[in-house]
């Protein structure tokens, strides 16, 4: 059944690369509102165009709006988002062989063309699912998914699973699971002095954070695959006055929930070094992690017999980015992330897609979609 899948997929190549290059010459970045609604259309239309499901547009507080297809039925849930980072005009679309080169191509304009060409695939060969097949896509993912977060959580609620088309890893692996994240911001208050004639009646607050960091570099812990990373700092007024403030950020991202408490409590658990000096840590909401998972790990299983039916290897990764996936997760709900194209330059001016193997990708995703139980 791969096969036939895979060879009804690759006679539609040129309508679906279409698809992908119409959705991609739609640009907008999730700050560019009206921008953005274009996009939103332009999904729309082409949902309509290929596979005429029910919709509806839900709107949120930013006017960042979340196209959903679904119910209220326990279903399969396609997840995508079509805001890009690229500035509009920023990067060409290039059709160069077997390569699609353009802005958003792999992130991930793709992936959201992969869920409606799949549903098509289903439905024009006849093939059942268990479960009904439901899509949400959003317009902020790469801002955060704040305005969209609730709707997200609302409309996975009673999925069986979402299947999350982000891209997958460069090497054509899927993502099993992701890394929460959270930044922290620690804060020194020193004393000023003149850094000539009285340094001794000055506490400085760079020397405190310099010991502040070297304690916060020693979180990072491999095994439990937490990191803990100083990003950003600033200190100081003139190079004649003994600091009396100082500033950094760190990125801290942990793959499990408990880890999240554990390293905040490390954090706020560091003494001051310099007497006199104190400190102050502010802790972000942070991301949930998308912990790896025996219910992710059967999904992935599926996907790979399917692929080995069809000649190929398929590897899983547990990646240190976060997606909508990680939000979906605090449901309960089992996800599968990374099933959207591969190629290269994510985020990037080379950002492009391997069309070879995004049909493949197509197919591939038909089949998981016919196998869930």
């Amino acid at each position: 059944m791969e096969q036939k899948i895979l060879q009804w997929v690759q006679s539609h190549e040129e309508e679906i690369i279409h698809d992908v290059i119409s959705l991609a010459k739609q640009e907008a970045t999730a700050s560019d509102i009206e921008a953005l609604a274009k996009v939103r259309d332009k999904v729309v239309e082409i949902m309509n165009q290929r596979i005429q499901v029910p919709y509806e547009i839900k709107k949120t507080k930013l006017q960042k709006d979340v196209i959903y297809s679904g119910n209220d039925e326990k279903g399969i849930l396609l997840v995508g988002h079509y805001d890009t980072v690229h500035p509009i005009g920023s990067l060409p679309i290039v059709l160069d062989n077997r390569t699609l080169y353009g802005p958003g191509v792999l992130d991930m304009k793709a992936g959201i063309v992969q869920a409606i060409w799949a549903y098509k695939c289903l439905k024009e060969l006849g093939l059942e699912t268990k479960y009904p097949i439901h899509m949400v896509f959003n317009g902020d993912e790469e801002v955060g998914s704040e305005a969209s977060k609730e709707i997200l959580l609302e409309v996975s609620k009673n999925a069986r699973c979402a299947l999350v088309l982000e891209p997958g890893v460069e090497n054509g692996n899927l993502k099993t699971g992701r890394k929460g994240a959270m930044n922290c911001t620690v804060k020194v208050y020193g004393k000023a002095a003149h850094a000539g004639n009285h340094p001794e009646d000055g506490i400085n607050s760079i020397v405190e954070m310099s010991y502040q960091i070297q304690q916060l570099q020693a979180l990072n812990d491999n095994d439990m695959r937490t990191t803990v990373n100083v990003c950003k700092i600033n200190g100081g007024t003139k190079t004649n006055v003994i600091a009396d403030y100082c500033e950094i950020t760190c990125d801290i991202r942990y793959a499990k929930v408990s880890e999240k408490e554990r390293i905040k409590e490390a954090i706020l658990a560091i003494p001051t070094y310099v007497e006199g000096a104190k400190k102050e840590v502010v802790f972000s909401s942070g991301s949930y992690p998308l912990e790896e998972k025996d219910e992710n790990l059967k999904l992935y299983d599926l996907y790979v017999k399917s692929a080995e039916k069809l000649g190929l290897s398929i590897g899983h990764s547990f990646v240190g980015g976060a997606s909508d996936g990680n939000k979906i997760a605090q449901n309960g709900v089992c996800v599968l992330d990374g099933l959207g194209a591969i190629g290269k330059g994510i985020h990037a001016v080379n950002e492009q897609v391997n069309i070879e193997v995004y049909l493949e990708r197509i197919a591939l995703l038909v089949a998981l979609l016919m196998n869930i139980q």
